[in-house]
């Protein structure tokens, strides 16, 4: 629970920090000043983007399996603009889950993931507020899994990496911050191991596979704020 509690308050701290660095470019956007607006041919007036070389990205997202108790289903990730149409971004997503001293049971159960990414992204239309894109890179991921009892003690834990591929779409309300929605496969090799001891058997049980697949990953929505 402290954990949890402590997780919680970093994000959360972060998200504040970040938004209110850019709060001076989202109050001066409020005043129509010529460098944060173009005109098009009939003198409507848009949004400028900040898809620029040398521009930096903080983005939060999340997917349909979000949980708000263990985190599972949310990503933090860092973008780097190289040019208006490429970026770097690298990107980290975790949960965390504990069951201690079940009064029925007496079980102990602890969960845990954290998934790493590297993509390289492309924008195709980089001169407008709404902006299509693809992204492929490599990712790896960790899943891990133990139950303790009075009588066994059961650990899984499984790996694996491979490339992701996906699309999404970006839409810039201010010239700083904008939001996207984005889906994404993964093609994956791994390797799952389940060891389990038990106190009637003094032999250990060992399970040990390889396994190829291919994973969708669940449409992710998210926010970004450039500095």
């Amino acid at each position: 629970m402290k954990m949890k509690s402590f997780l919680t308050v970093t994000i959360l701290t972060t998200l504040l920090i970040v938004l209110n660095f850019c709060y001076p470019s989202v109050r001066a956007y409020s005043e129509p000043a010529v460098s944060d607006l173009t005109a098009d041919s009939t003198g409507k007036k848009e949004v400028s983007n900040s898809l620029k070389n040398g521009m930096w990205a903080i983005q939060f997202a999340i997917g349909s399996n979000f949980n708000i108790t263990n985190f599972e289903g949310m990503t933090f990730s860092l973008k780097r603009q190289f040019s208006p149409n490429s970026a770097l971004r690298l990107g980290f997503r975790a949960s965390y889950d504990k069951t201690e001293n079940d009064t029925n049971t007496s079980i102990n159960i602890i969960n845990n993931s954290f998934e790493v990414n590297l993509v390289y992204m492309y924008y195709l239309n980089p001169k407008k507020e709404f902006n299509i894109f693809g992204y492929a890179g490599g990712t790896y991921i960790y899943e891990g899994s133990s139950r303790h009892s009075e009588t066994s003690n059961d650990n899984y834990y499984q790996w694996q990496t491979g490339l992701l591929l996906g699309a999404g779409a970006e839409f810039f309300v201010f010239e700083q911050m904008s939001l996207f929605a984005e889906y994404s496969y993964r093609f994956l090799y791994g390797k799952s191991v389940y060891k389990s001891v038990d106190s009637y058997n003094p032999n250990v049980y060992n399970n040990t596979y390889n396994q190829i697949s291919l994973n969708p990953d669940y449409v992710n929505f998210g926010l970004s704020v450039y500095f």
